[in-house]
């Protein structure tokens, strides 16, 4: 592209704690040819400061661009599942969560709906849910976890829309260890960024202890409105 033509880059993420040596040498290259650059962690505003000396600004994920109930556009109405459960939404295959999943079946008596082999066959996902719908789309994603009880997860966009909803969630990390396929900084920059705590597990937790934990959701609200405004600033005027 033309290095005359605007370019932005909104809400970018780069997936790693850090890039391989050749993948830095293309950042320092490519990446001074935006006018405008702008990313969804700290770690990453720390990367490309590292990798180019240039200045990225910290913006929320384009879903949180919209309020709770703007998102209600895309919904059925009615709920997708009846009754009280736990939405379990796990791209990995943690044998932990889905445990963690059912001990708080059995403290709470609610039962589990979960999303099963959402990028691949797991075999973890077998036989631990109550139910299991299949043809879930985004609006039908969302529906669920609007009128969930509980929320288990190892997504970073399960958690967001977790607390748009105000939902009593519990997110793990889908991969332990730190490298190339690791995107654990995603979620503890949302949660830093937020003020968000007592929400990550490792699945050994007792259930109990687990649901004593308080969070204030109006303060995080108030965190994520402040962070929404200064972010549609901050794109209104990167393309005017």
């Amino acid at each position: 592209m033309p290095d005359d033509v605007n370019k932005v880059s909104y809400a970018t993420s780069f997936g790693a704690p850090f890039l391989p040596k050749e993948q830095q040498r293309q950042a320092r290259e490519f990446l001074p040819r935006f006018q405008h650059l702008s990313v969804r962690e700290q770690s990453a505003v720390e990367m490309v400061r590292a990798y180019t000396g240039l200045t990225a600004q910290l913006v929320c994920d384009p879903t949180l661009l919209f309020t709770a109930q703007e998102w209600l556009d895309i919904q059925p109405e009615r709920p997708v599942a009846e009754g009280e459960y736990i939405l379990c939404y796990f791209l990995g295959n943690n044998t932990k969560d889905r445990a963690f999943a059912q001990r708080l079946r059995a403290a709470t008596g609610c039962k589990i709906v979960a999303l099963l082999h959402l990028d691949e066959y797991i075999a973890a996902d077998e036989g631990y849910a109550d139910e299991t719908p299949y043809g879930v789309g985004p609006g039908e994603l969302l529906n669920l976890i609007r009128h969930a009880r509980y929320i288990v997860t190892d997504s970073f966009h399960g958690s967001v829309f977790s607390l748009l909803y105000r939902k009593t969630f519990f997110t793990s990390r889908r991969v332990a260890k730190e490298g190339l396929l690791c995107t654990n900084n995603r979620l503890d920059s949302l949660f830093d960024t937020l003020g968000v705590t007592g929400r990550l597990i490792t699945g050994d937790e007792d259930v109990e202890e687990c649901l004593a934990r308080q969070l204030d959701f109006d303060a995080v609200h108030e965190r994520i409105a402040e962070l929404r405004q200064a972010s549609a600033r901050y794109l209104k005027a990167s393309v005017e």
